[in-house]
């Protein structure tokens, strides 16, 4: 008899088997979340053992304590506590759905990608897998054999009749949340040709975003003599001084220390109801004063006296010896207008001026197009809840840039 029930009962779907059923289907709905945010089906990269940890340990250990529960406690009773157990997914199941169907539709929504980057050269450059295809927030990109957004760079370099422009800059310059035509690399690339039909100009896009002056200095100093620049152009903007990966993208990674990348990723940017958790905590800490606002924070940071602000500098100053070293101008780097409303409004904020006079310090040729913005009326953000530039504002930062060219002559050269 007790055979029969052994036997009758490795056939039966226990609370513990189906706890591990549903663990593994986990798995399989982030990996499609994440494949859903960036564009890209399974890879290794996309296979992260903090999420398979999160998923095994806490639908494993859900599946344990029911299995336990359903040997030692009567039927009733285990049902009763398989509701205790089960109500907080349940709540937070019909919370997210009430979540996404009271959103308002927004035309992009904007999502870094941060999982297909490399390190490579000495620096360590962090650039996007070399020949990907993928789509931030259902936007398209693409990126050439170098790891960067937009078409193949020809190399070496064309002997002459070309003129090579290097773009360094974060998300502000890479177009976080739109085409790759509508960036003001690619709108100042069509200004110089539509100025200069007689000419061939050649715009290499090596900013990323996320990029602090650090790592736009490494990108200089690793594509530099690659793709051989006749000038360096540098979208600055104002939290570039904040010397380490800013991760944007799924919010400040700093704000979740205590949560795991690998988790807070999926979770951020896909899950609405982790975004409103996310934000109630942040005005927690902001309440009790264990956070700063982001610009306080970055005020504090821009410290002239402080090492933080020492190290940005730094970043410029080299960014000018490497121009050096490749035989063009110093970089020319526009400052430019962010349109947050947390300190970084179009009027400038304390921030411009300090750039201004730190970048100008260092022999590279600084600028900022205040007043080209000042007459805009329209609002020049990505979308209500993104503060990244629409393209009406990456065309004035191309404008402004072909402004800044023809100003100094440095296009008269052939």
């Amino acid at each position: 008899m007790s055979e029969g029930k052994s036997a009758g009962g490795s056939r039966r779907l226990t609370p513990g088997r189906i706890y591990l059923a549903l663990s593994a289907l986990l798995l399989v709905l982030a990996g499609l979340a994440r494949s859903r945010l960036h564009g890209v089906l399974w890879s290794g990269a996309l296979f992260d053992t903090t999420l398979a940890l999160v998923a095994w340990v806490g639908f494993g250990a859900l599946g344990l304590t029911l299995q336990v529960l359903y040997r030692r406690l009567s039927r009733r009773a285990f049902f009763r506590a398989a509701v205790v157990l089960l109500v907080p997914l349940v709540v937070a199941a019909l919370a997210e759905g009430t979540l996404r169907a009271l959103q308002q539709p927004v035309t992009h929504q904007s999502t870094v990608n941060t999982i297909l980057t490399r390190a490579v050269g000495a620096e360590g450059v962090v650039v996007f897998e070399p020949s990907s295809e993928g789509s931030m927030g259902g936007v398209p990109w693409r990126t050439n054999s170098l790891g960067l957004r937009g078409p193949e760079v020809p190399l070496p370099r064309p002997a002459e009749g070309v003129t090579r422009l290097l773009v360094l800059g974060d998300s502000y310059t890479f177009g976080d949340g739109l085409e790759e035509s509508v960036t003001w690399p690619r709108q100042l690339e069509r200004l110089l040709r539509e100025r200069f039909p007689q000419r061939r100009f050649d715009l290499v896009d090596a900013s990323h975003c996320g990029y602090s002056a650090e790592h736009q200095a490494q990108a200089l100093a690793h594509f530099g003599p690659l793709v051989e620049p006749d000038l360096v152009l540098v979208g600055a903007c104002q939290n570039d001084h904040w010397v380490r990966t800013q991760a944007y993208g799924f919010e400040q990674r700093y704000r979740y220390s205590f949560v795991p990348d690998d988790l807070a990723t999926p979770l951020l940017g896909y899950s609405l109801l982790a975004r409103k958790v996310a934000r109630g905590y942040d005005q927690v800490l902001l309440k009790v004063g264990l956070r700063d606002e982001q610009s306080a924070m970055l005020e504090r940071l821009a410290d002239p006296a402080g090492e933080n602000w020492q190290a940005f500098v730094a970043q410029y100053a080299r960014m000018v010896e490497l121009c050096q070293q490749l035989g063009t101008p110093p970089p020319l780097v526009q400052v430019l207008v962010n349109l947050t409303a947390e300190g970084m409004a179009p009027e400038g904020g304390p921030l411009v001026d300090r750039y201004l006079e730190g970048v100008g310090s260092t022999g590279a040729e600084v600028f900022e197009a205040r007043a080209r913005f000042a007459p805009v009326k329209a609002d020049l953000r990505l979308n209500p809840s993104d503060p990244h530039p629409n393209p009406q504002a990456h065309r004035l930062y191309a404008e402004a840039f072909l402004a800044a060219l023809l100003e100094r002559g440095w296009l008269e050269r052939e």
